[in-house]
Protein backbone atom coordinates (compact mmCIF):
# COMPACT_ATOMS: atom_id res chain seq x y z
CA UNK A 1 0.00 0.00 0.00
CA UNK A 2 1.20 3.52 -0.67
CA UNK A 3 3.50 4.97 2.06
CA UNK A 4 2.79 2.93 4.96
CA UNK A 5 6.02 2.10 5.54
CA UNK A 6 6.74 5.96 5.90
CA UNK A 7 3.43 6.23 8.30
CA UNK A 8 4.79 3.39 10.71
CA UNK A 9 8.55 5.21 10.68
CA UNK A 10 6.40 8.60 11.64
CA UNK A 11 4.12 6.18 14.02
CA UNK A 12 7.65 5.06 15.72
CA UNK A 13 9.22 8.51 15.87
CA UNK A 14 7.14 9.20 18.89
CA UNK A 15 6.99 7.51 22.83
CA UNK A 16 5.08 4.91 23.59
CA UNK A 17 3.05 4.16 26.39
CA UNK A 18 3.78 0.41 28.41
CA UNK A 19 0.90 -1.08 26.82
CA UNK A 20 0.13 -0.43 23.81
CA UNK A 21 -3.34 -1.21 24.12
CA UNK A 22 -4.03 1.55 26.60
CA UNK A 23 -3.50 5.11 26.88
CA UNK A 24 -3.96 7.56 30.10
CA UNK A 25 -5.06 10.98 28.68
CA UNK A 26 -5.15 12.32 32.15
CA UNK A 27 -8.41 13.54 34.25
CA UNK A 28 -9.28 10.17 34.68
CA UNK A 29 -9.52 9.68 30.69
CA UNK A 30 -8.37 6.68 28.78
CA UNK A 31 -8.05 5.19 24.91
CA UNK A 32 -8.23 1.51 25.03
CA UNK A 33 -6.83 0.10 21.21
CA UNK A 34 -7.50 -3.56 20.20
CA UNK A 35 -5.04 -5.84 19.67
CA UNK A 36 -6.90 -7.51 16.62
CA UNK A 37 -9.49 -6.72 14.04
CA UNK A 38 -11.87 -8.82 12.72
CA UNK A 39 -10.92 -9.75 8.82
CA UNK A 40 -7.16 -8.40 10.01
CA UNK A 41 -3.94 -10.33 9.92
CA UNK A 42 -1.31 -8.71 12.24
CA UNK A 43 2.21 -8.16 11.10
CA UNK A 44 4.71 -8.12 13.74
CA UNK A 45 4.12 -4.99 16.62
CA UNK A 46 7.34 -2.60 14.80
CA UNK A 47 9.11 -0.94 18.28
CA UNK A 48 11.70 1.93 17.65
CA UNK A 49 14.77 2.37 20.03
CA UNK A 50 13.04 4.70 21.98
CA UNK A 51 10.33 2.43 22.88
CA UNK A 52 7.44 3.81 20.49
CA UNK A 53 5.34 0.95 19.24
CA UNK A 54 3.09 0.90 16.01
CA UNK A 55 0.67 -2.24 15.28
CA UNK A 56 0.02 -2.95 11.72
CA UNK A 57 -3.09 -4.89 10.28
CA UNK A 58 -3.55 -6.11 6.70
CA UNK A 59 -7.30 -6.15 6.39
CA UNK A 60 -9.84 -7.32 3.87
CA UNK A 61 -13.05 -5.37 5.67
CA UNK A 62 -16.28 -5.15 4.56
CA UNK A 63 -17.11 -1.09 3.06
CA UNK A 64 -20.71 -0.43 1.69
CA UNK A 65 -21.17 -4.42 1.47
CA UNK A 66 -18.45 -5.16 -0.85
CA UNK A 67 -14.88 -6.55 0.59
CA UNK A 68 -11.85 -3.57 0.10
CA UNK A 69 -8.20 -4.38 1.02
CA UNK A 70 -6.77 -1.97 3.25
CA UNK A 71 -3.16 -1.41 5.47
CA UNK A 72 -4.30 0.42 9.09
CA UNK A 73 -2.13 1.33 11.66
CA UNK A 74 -2.51 2.68 15.09
CA UNK A 75 0.30 4.01 17.52
CA UNK A 76 -0.62 5.15 21.00
CA UNK A 77 1.92 7.56 22.68
CA UNK A 78 2.83 8.94 25.86
CA UNK A 79 2.63 12.93 26.54
CA UNK A 80 5.37 14.96 24.11
CA UNK A 81 5.71 17.95 22.63
CA UNK A 82 4.05 17.15 19.00
CA UNK A 83 0.32 18.21 18.38
CA UNK A 84 -2.30 16.26 17.21
CA UNK A 85 -2.24 19.03 14.52
CA UNK A 86 1.37 19.02 13.84
CA UNK A 87 1.64 15.43 13.61
CA UNK A 88 -0.95 15.27 10.83
CA UNK A 89 0.83 18.08 8.93
CA UNK A 90 4.01 16.39 9.09
CA UNK A 91 2.43 13.05 7.56
CA UNK A 92 0.96 15.79 5.00
CA UNK A 93 4.41 17.13 4.22
CA UNK A 94 6.81 13.69 4.77
CA UNK A 95 3.85 12.27 1.67
CA UNK A 96 4.95 15.19 -0.45
CA UNK A 97 0.97 16.95 -0.21
CA UNK A 98 1.22 19.54 1.79
CA UNK A 99 2.99 21.47 -1.07
CA UNK A 100 -0.53 20.33 -3.02
CA UNK A 101 -2.32 22.64 -0.69
CA UNK A 102 -1.25 26.70 -0.05
CA UNK A 103 -1.72 25.81 3.94
CA UNK A 104 -1.53 22.57 4.90
CA UNK A 105 -4.11 23.33 7.88
CA UNK A 106 -6.92 23.56 5.62
CA UNK A 107 -6.66 19.94 4.64
CA UNK A 108 -7.02 18.68 7.90
CA UNK A 109 -10.94 18.04 9.48
CA UNK A 110 -11.84 18.34 12.55
CA UNK A 111 -14.29 15.25 12.91
CA UNK A 112 -16.11 13.77 16.18
CA UNK A 113 -16.19 9.80 15.69
CA UNK A 114 -17.80 7.14 18.02
CA UNK A 115 -15.83 4.80 19.72
CA UNK A 116 -16.88 2.04 21.62
CA UNK A 117 -17.18 4.01 24.64
CA UNK A 118 -17.33 7.96 24.35
CA UNK A 119 -17.21 9.76 21.20
CA UNK A 120 -14.19 11.91 20.34
CA UNK A 121 -12.71 14.28 18.70
CA UNK A 122 -10.38 13.47 15.92
CA UNK A 123 -8.26 15.89 12.91
CA UNK A 124 -8.18 13.60 9.89
CA UNK A 125 -6.61 13.62 6.67
CA UNK A 126 -7.67 11.88 3.73
CA UNK A 127 -6.49 11.74 0.25
CA UNK A 128 -6.74 9.94 -3.02
CA UNK A 129 -3.65 9.25 -5.11
CA UNK A 130 -5.32 9.33 -8.44
CA UNK A 131 -2.31 7.96 -10.17
CA UNK A 132 -1.44 5.16 -8.13
CA UNK A 133 -5.53 4.38 -7.87
CA UNK A 134 -5.23 4.38 -3.75
CA UNK A 135 -5.76 6.44 -1.27
CA UNK A 136 -5.50 7.17 2.57
CA UNK A 137 -6.60 8.59 6.16
CA UNK A 138 -4.66 9.52 9.11
CA UNK A 139 -6.66 10.44 12.12
CA UNK A 140 -5.32 11.61 15.28
CA UNK A 141 -7.06 11.95 18.51
CA UNK A 142 -7.07 15.59 19.30
CA UNK A 143 -5.56 15.99 22.67
CA UNK A 144 -2.57 18.75 23.72
CA UNK A 145 -0.11 16.26 22.75
CA UNK A 146 -0.07 13.32 19.95
CA UNK A 147 -1.56 9.94 21.98
CA UNK A 148 -3.48 7.79 19.58
CA UNK A 149 -3.42 7.86 15.72
CA UNK A 150 -4.37 5.70 13.45
CA UNK A 151 -3.41 5.44 9.34
CA UNK A 152 -5.37 3.42 6.61
CA UNK A 153 -4.14 2.85 3.49
CA UNK A 154 -6.96 1.77 0.81
CA UNK A 155 -7.87 1.63 -2.77
CA UNK A 156 -9.53 5.47 -2.35
CA UNK A 157 -9.91 7.77 0.00
CA UNK A 158 -13.73 7.30 0.51
CA UNK A 159 -12.84 3.32 1.56
CA UNK A 160 -9.85 4.35 4.04
CA UNK A 161 -12.21 6.74 5.95
CA UNK A 162 -14.95 4.52 6.49
CA UNK A 163 -12.17 1.77 7.37
CA UNK A 164 -11.46 4.36 9.97
CA UNK A 165 -14.22 4.63 11.05
CA UNK A 166 -14.84 0.82 11.67
CA UNK A 167 -11.16 1.01 13.61
CA UNK A 168 -12.11 4.05 15.43
CA UNK A 169 -15.65 2.40 16.33
CA UNK A 170 -13.34 -0.20 18.49
CA UNK A 171 -11.76 1.43 20.38
CA UNK A 172 -12.78 2.63 23.63
CA UNK A 173 -12.88 6.06 25.13
CA UNK A 174 -13.26 6.72 28.59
Amino acid sequence: MIKTAAIAALLLALPAVASAETVDLGSGRSIIAPDSFAGCTAQPVQTAANGSRSHVFDCTLTIEKKPAKVTLAYSTMTPNDTTPQKFVETVMTKMNRASMIGDPSMGIQRKTLKTAGKAGTFLCWVYDDVPSLSGGAICALEEPSIRFSLFVAGSDAYTAMRAVEQAIALTTLR
